[in-house]
């Protein structure tokens, strides 16, 4: 089926104009296998922390966009967790929230799926330099959220296009690792953010393939 919006946790509002955020008591899980997602949100929608632990699961089916994390500035996450194994990222895997802190640590395991178009994937492995900027990126970060703590990436498998260790437009990371372990890179990875800040970032090199089809056709 087709899903817009899948949160881990809940919405959050208002009673007489005072913030009513959700309560999780215990561990959040998301597990992606089959179907057609907009979105998925490990955490909560408008308001309200998720102090407890949150796993997102992404083993098949079609997402555009996941995020660890929680959506708008009002809500927020602790300790987030995003593991991608199959199916197919349409835009970008976020760690992080989309506007939400994540007040703790963030991390991204990828060991397989599908983060370019597959039509198009077999000439980029074969050297030719193609336009992928409509590929999905990962970002151990947020969206423009911010993480307090440490944001981790693993790649450990699969084919995927950037890899940054900070967040996108905007949200300060304090502290940013990237394991390049396995798998191939079909354009560069990142320690640090997009246009988004770091304190200290680490890029460790240790067996992942780098082809360098640059979206701009420079190599």
């Amino acid at each position: 089926g087709n899903i817009n919006t899948v949160y881990g946790g809940g919405k959050g509002g208002t009673t007489n104009g005072t913030q009513d955020p959700p309560t999780t008591k215990g561990p959040v899980s998301v597990r992606l296998l089959k179907g057609n997602v907009n979105t998925i949100f490990g955490g909560n929608n408008i308001y309200g922390t998720i102090s407890t632990n949150i796993k997102v699961s992404v083993e098949g089916g079609n997402v555009n966009t996941v995020f660890g994390g929680s959506n708008g500035a009002g809500a927020g996450a602790s300790k987030t967790n995003v593991f991608v194994s199959g199916g197919t990222i349409n835009t970008a895997v976020y760690g992080g929230g989309k506007s939400a802190t994540t007040t703790n640590s963030t991390y991204v395991k990828i060991t397989g799926g599908t983060f370019t178009e597959l039509d198009r994937l077999g000439n980029a492995l074969n050297g030719e330099n193609l336009n992928l900027e409509s590929s999905a990126e990962i970002y151990g970060g947020g969206e423009e959220a911010a993480v307090n703590g440490t944001a981790t990436v693993d790649i450990d498998g699969g084919v995927v296009y950037k890899v940054f260790g900070g967040s996108n437009q905007n949200g300060h990371v304090n502290n940013t690792v990237v394991n390049n372990n396995g798998g191939k890179v079909l354009c560069n990875t990142y320690g640090g953010g997009n246009v988004a800040s770091v304190g200290v970032s680490n890029n460790n090199l240790k067996g992942t393939e780098y082809t360098y089809v640059m979206p701009d056709g420079i190599n």
